[in-house]
């Protein structure tokens, strides 16, 4: 076997001598932690597999129409509105005597439609409620409002001395405005391309500081030798002992001198009497953190947000028929230009004549339909249907189906099915087909 596939081999020299009571043990751990993620994988499996039907109720189609969705979501924005206004007034009139309003209501106003919604929607899907596609928001909406009614119930209650349980309930009344996300796509994509890019967003962070350490380390190292033969009466020792007093100082000063915390030629010019090693090793770590780490971190970053930008299995689907409902209508638009009677009925020869003219040629090819061959393609198309003449509709289906290259499967299935008919003796059938009188 080759040295390539060496990994394929058992390597039982190199086996370690296992413990008799610690593999008893770990068996057991393992056993244990084994049948709990095959109860979780069997339930996400039932989950995954359940399918809530269509709900075509009165109250269903209204949940689902574009009115609701936009009374929602004004309700959402009227709300932030509020917590904004709100927040300014506290603050405007902090330490004076402020005109009161009545800040209870108009929370139990809003808490009254959010409870609404939510009820609605819980009432049409049911138990799918928790399990349906957008289970996740459904989750965050049932949350805030849970949240929002202990937060009244505490503030109703007289909870005065309960400062910040009621700042932590108010801090999550902001995650409301997280809600108009679920409405606007584009900056719910934006979001979920953010939300997925945190565990890069972690190891390049990890990077960050590693690098920043390996410099910070050298530099102190280099700073401690040449604070200890000079003067410390000068104000410039001052000032090095301040910025490098020890590793976390050290690296704080490097990260703001590459991000715009602190000017770097500051840092310069405290590093410079060190000698040229340590300016030089500043200067390089300058134009390597800025030029090269940074730039790969963003590339990463926009590599992942391309990947999670792309649109879920539902819009794709509707994208998809959106697409193909398009080729059709500009598909026919442009073979009842080639109709001259209007009849609604069109030859083979009326369109392969037709296609003599560059601009239908070009009209087809702007919309990804590539015929380099009409006159063979649309009698091959007569020999198959056994029709000289079809509806504009018929040609439409033939023609949409052109659109776009070929795949491999396609050519494959294209050689068997010619391997075939020559097995059977007809090698040119379609072709030889005598056409219809």
């Amino acid at each position: 076997m080759s040295k390539k596939f060496d990994f394929l081999r058992a390597n039982s020299d190199k086996a370690l001598k296992s413990c008799p009571w610690l593999d008893r043990v770990a068996g057991g751990v393992g056993a244990c932690f084994g049948e709990i993620y095959q109860v979780l994988e069997l339930f996400r499996e039932w989950v995954s597999k359940l399918e809530e039907p269509r709900r075509t109720s009165c109250l269903g189609q209204a949940i689902r129409h574009q009115a609701f969705e936009a009374a929602v979501l004004l309700t959402v924005v009227a709300n932030s509105i509020y917590i904004a206004y709100e927040t300014n007034y506290h603050m405007a009139t902090l330490g004076q005597q402020a005109v009161e309003f009545d800040e209870t209501a108009v929370e139990i106003c809003f808490l009254a439609l959010f409870t609404m919604e939510i009820a609605l929607r819980m009432f049409v899907h049911r138990l799918y409620f928790f399990v349906n596609d957008d289970w996740l928001w459904n989750l965050m909406d049932t949350g805030l409002l849970c949240l929002a009614y202990v937060d009244q119930a505490l503030l109703l209650g007289g909870a005065v001395g309960k400062v910040g349980l009621l700042r932590l309930l108010r801090l999550a009344r902001l995650f409301r405005i997280v809600r108009v996300l679920r409405y606007l796509k584009e900056v719910r994509v934006m979001l979920v391309a953010i939300l997925g890019s945190f565990l890069s967003l972690f190891w390049a962070l990890l990077m960050l500081a590693v690098i920043i350490f390996m410099f910070a380390i050298y530099f102190m190292q280099q700073m401690t030798t040449y604070l200890s033969i000079t003067p410390s009466d000068d104000e410039l020792w001052s000032l090095q002992l301040d910025y490098f007093q020890n590793t976390g100082r050290a690296m704080y000063v490097l990260l703001m001198a590459t991000t715009g915390g602190k000017e770097w030629e500051e840092v310069y010019l405290l590093l410079a009497p060190l000698g040229a090693d340590c300016t030089v090793a500043f200067t390089f770590y300058l134009l390597f953190f800025t030029l090269g780490v940074l730039n790969i971190i963003t590339g990463v970053f926009v590599e992942n947000a391309s990947v999670l930008f792309k649109p879920d299995d539902r819009e794709a689907l509707q994208e998809s028929m959106r697409q193909v409902q398009e080729d059709i209508e500009q598909v026919t638009a442009i073979l009842e230009a080639m109709d001259v009677d209007g009849s609604g009925i069109l030859s083979t020869r009326q369109v392969i004549d037709a296609m003599q003219d560059d601009m239908f040629e070009h009209a087809l090819h702007t919309i990804g339909i590539d015929i380099r061959m009409p006159e063979h393609y649309f009698n091959t198309l007569s020999s198959v249907t056994g029709q000289e003449e079809l509806s504009i509709d018929e040609f439409v289906a033939h023609i949409v189906q052109m659109k776009g290259s070929v795949s491999r499967p396609d050519l494959q299935t294209l050689t068997l099915e010619t391997a075939l008919l020559q097995k059977l003796g007809i090698p040119g059938y379609f072709l030889d087909r005598p056409k219809p009188s």
